[in-house]
């Protein structure tokens, strides 16, 4: 099957690339000459490297700069600075977490920022396609798929098999125990039984349909339970501005109880539960080993605060495939409680 050509953009990028590396060749091969007393000339050497006479002379004698490190100083981000987003981007996606482009152009800015300044102008959409172009030989686009096609399509060799690289890199190889492995999902659930449930009806007629409360309002809960059988305290967000006094009252398992617009997790309530529940549920127990925390690869916590929250306490961020979540066994448990 023939590949897909390379755009206009990545094949001059190719051809500045390989100019490039002509060019210090041939810079290496006149000084070579020079101190070995061989008798040479810029022109005879640009000739062998096809690169201009007068810019090897430039080169030779350390004025001025060759096109890519002018190109490099108009860049938004420093060459540094783009090596390291597309190492984070790669460590990123071998984790289980893919970013998207919008995901990319704000890590791209908080690099940015972090050396312009938060009042210099950030990155857009436009450079992203270039920063990819720059970087194709490391980065792919690649199309994702519903989250209803991968759950049919998960328990296929490939996706077993990368899952259990993923275990055995992070976890087994680094010696992770079973005390310091916890996994984290969320599920929604609405506030009035959804159910079946005994009603009256008028003799004769079959099944009686109820329509579901307009008052109903979904609550979100988060749940971590850890490889040896122990389990942190549960997150529920309620829909809401404010937190109600019924929400927390009776609260016997010490839930850690917070609110949404939409009661929906967020950025912000996943950085509160990493730093208020998790890490310090969990903190006498690792004695400052790694932990680990498997989460959806799709979730909404995975930002950039919450990446550096965890890393800042040592926790290693992994994202499951789907089918593999928590909420399976915990969402049954529930319904079943709730009958």
């Amino acid at each position: 099957m023939v590949g897909r050509g390379l755009p206009v953009t990545v094949k001059k990028l190719q051809e500045a690339q390989d100019k490039e590396e002509r060019l210090r060749e041939a810079v290496k091969e006149y000084k070579d000459h020079i101190a070995a007393g061989k008798k040479t000339s810029y022109r005879v050497v640009g000739k062998k490297y096809d690169v201009d006479k007068s810019t090897l002379q430039r080169q030779v004698e350390g004025k001025g700069q060759t096109m890519l490190e002018f190109n490099a100083t108009k860049q938004k981000l420093t060459p540094h600075e783009e090596s390291v987003l597309v190492r984070f981007i790669l460590e990123s996606a071998d984790r289980g977490f893919p970013l998207r482009h919008r995901d990319i152009i704000q890590y791209a800015n908080v690099l940015r920022h972090s050396r312009l300044g938060s009042t210099c102008e950030g990155v857009g959409e436009a450079w992203v396609y270039r920063f990819l172009d720059r970087h194709h030989e490391h980065l792919q686009p690649h199309w994702s798929k519903s989250l209803d096609t991968q759950r049919a399509r998960s328990l296929n060799p490939d996706a077993v098999k990368s899952w259990f690289d993923l275990v055995e890199k992070f976890i087994v190889d680094a010696g992770i125990a079973p005390e310091n492995i916890y996994g984290m999902d969320e599920s929604g659930f609405p506030t009035a039984y959804a159910g079946k449930e005994r009603v009256i009806g008028a003799r004769g007629t079959k099944t009686q349909h109820k329509q579901g409360g307009a008052d109903r309002e979904n609550v979100t809960a988060v749940v971590t339970i850890c490889a040896d059988g122990t389990q942190t305290r549960p997150l529920l967000i309620f829909k809401g501005k404010n937190i109600k006094e019924s929400w927390v009252k009776g609260n016997s398992i010490n839930a850690f109880v917070t609110c949404s617009d939409r009661g929906w997790t967020d950025g912000q309530i996943g950085c509160n539960w990493l730093k208020d529940v998790f890490e310090p549920d969990t903190r006498e127990k690792a004695q400052g080993r790694t932990r680990v925390l498997l989460l959806d690869g799709h979730s909404s916590h995975y930002t950039i605060e919450f990446i550096e929250l965890a890393r800042k306490h040592n926790i290693l961020l992994l994202g499951y495939p789907v089918l593999l979540d928590a909420d399976v066994p915990f969402v049954w448990n529930f319904w079943w409680y709730k009958r």
